[in-house]
């Protein structure tokens, strides 16, 4: 996997130090008007979240009249342009939203004029090599030199590497756990050769292919190589394997930078900055990966089969609610706060997994009993007031639905958690205790109970997402009942 030399120097490494900030060549910016060409620069937002160019206009126009106004800003509202970076870098800038900051002011007997603007994401198209195939590069080698010795033994391996390779990086995001690292050998004729290992790794195989985390610095690298499929087929598998990675290790699925490659040839190619903080509320530890070696590989691979073959409207469901779970697992957030999100996912995804059914004969039977009784009351009563409340009872009983709270618990989880009835239960009273407050209104409800208590379900309910995933995910193995605490549970 090869990233250009260009781009870690130019834009990733700078990203990742947030030290980027380089003036922008040959901009042009596409509106509805036309092409117009603007002085530029680039730079990371001041809280390291997005990415903000500053533009000028020589001919002090008006910045804000390039985009399209209204009471509210939709998709449709921003722009694109391009323009090179270090004279030799060509990007695209990809949804440039309008400008927070515009001024337009005079200088001597001419205007200039100024604005800031966020955009979200920056593309490299590929270039020389990057938008050719491995058999399209050997040909034209061949053309150049005739006489070309025969490929080198790391040439021929490379002949072995799968036609999809992927590679992905998320900042500020350390490995979970690692069974390797990268092995380096250094050889001198005066010296002598020395041998030895860096960056830890975790290398394992996942959706029909191989992938490999790699602890790089301070951040996260995630490679994946695999055969077979179409190349929308592709981007999928590795989406998909993302989110994976990014349930193990509490992080959102936005990595900083995504390359996709087939037959090396360059298929996607972009940056975005996302302020990525990592939680605590993991599934596995580091650990882990050493009790049980398969467990991490396996839990990484199962979940992404889940985010794989799961339909697209569920999908999204899915992901929206562990963007949530990711939201609450912030240190800064109060606890109240964290738990009223944590229930809600739980909810969210509880009532996903419910199937409802025709109702038991037995509960349709209780319910015309009831409403006979009440018609019979109704028939006997005089009173106004004692009517009136016979009239609301009668409303309840017409309108009682046999899936309340606990049926729906009790048929989304005890099929999902086999043998465990007992604690299933036991988890629906602490989410039903803890849930209530929040729920309507009362944050001091958690204060009323023992700190350490709270806590303690604070953990279990988040451990209780992170168990429903992997157990819908197909995954068996020891995972963490709780991300406060060290006990494990063994899924079946």
């Amino acid at each position: 996997m090869f990233i250009q030399d260009s781009i870690r120097e130019l834009l990733l490494d700078p990203i990742l130090d947030e030290t980027l900030s380089l003036p922008v060549d040959d901009f042009v910016l596409n509106t509805a008007d036309g092409s117009i060409a603007l002085g530029a620069s680039l730079r990371m937002a001041p809280d390291g979240d997005g990415l903000q160019l500053d533009l000028r206009d020589s001919a002090g126009r008006d910045l804000r009249s390039f985009f399209a106004s209204g009471f509210r800003i939709q998709e449709k509202d921003s722009l694109n342009a391009s323009g090179v970076l270090g004279n030799k870098l060509r990007v695209d800038f990809c949804k440039i939203w309008p400008p927070h900051i515009s001024t337009t002011r005079p200088i001597g007997e001419v205007h200039a004029s100024s604005a800031v603007v966020q955009l979200e994401r920056l593309i490299i198209p590929p270039t020389g090599s990057d938008s050719q195939t491995r058999d399209q590069i050997r040909e034209n080698l061949d053309r150049i030199n005739p006489q070309r010795p025969p490929a080198r033994l790391e040439e021929r391996e490379a002949d072995n590497i799968p036609r999809f390779e992927h590679i992905a990086v998320f900042r500020n995001t350390r490995l979970q756990f690692f069974n390797r690292g990268v092995e380096w050998t250094e050889s001198h004729p005066f010296w002598g050769e020395r041998r030895g290992s860096r960056d830890r790794t975790w290398d394992g195989e996942a959706l029909g292919g191989k992938f490999s985390l790699k602890q790089a610095g301070k951040h996260l690298e995630v490679g994946f190589r695999h055969e077979g499929g179409s190349d929308d087929e592709a981007r999928q598998r590795f989406d998909a394997l993302l989110h994976a990675v990014a349930y193990t290790h509490a992080i959102f699925p936005w990595p900083t930078f995504v390359q996709r490659r087939l037959d090396w040839r360059v298929m996607e190619q972009s940056l975005r900055v996302v302020s990525q903080t990592q939680g605590r509320m993991v599934p596995l530890r580091e650990k882990d990966g050493f009790t049980d070696p398969n467990a991490p590989t396996n839990l990484i691979s199962s979940v992404a089969g889940l985010f794989h073959g799961i339909e697209e409207n569920k999908n999204g469901d899915l992901l929206q609610a562990m963007w949530v779970f990711r939201g609450a697992d912030s240190r800064l957030a109060p606890q109240p706060l964290q738990m009223a999100m944590i229930c809600s996912v739980i909810e969210g995804l509880r009532s996903g997994l419910v199937e409802r059914k025709v109702p038991p004969v037995a509960f349709t039977d209780l319910r015309t009993e009831a409403l006979q009784w009440i018609s019979g009351l109704e028939s006997v009563t005089t009173c106004a007031d004692r009517l009136g409340m016979i009239k609301r009872l009668n409303r309840v009983v017409e309108n009682w639905n046999y899936y309340d709270r606990r049926v729906e618990w009790d048929d989304a989880f005890l099929s999902l958690f086999p043998g465990r009835d007992d604690w299933v239960r036991e988890l629906f009273k602490l989410f039903n205790k803890h849930r209530h407050g929040p729920a309507h209104g009362d944050f001091s409800a958690g204060a009323k109970i023992d700190p350490h208590a709270s806590l303690d379900a604070l953990g279990r309910l988040a451990g209780l997402i992170n168990l429903i995933v992997a157990a819908k995910a197909g995954y068996t193995g020891s995972i963490l009942e709780s991300p406060l605490s060290d006990r494990r549970i063994d899924l079946q």
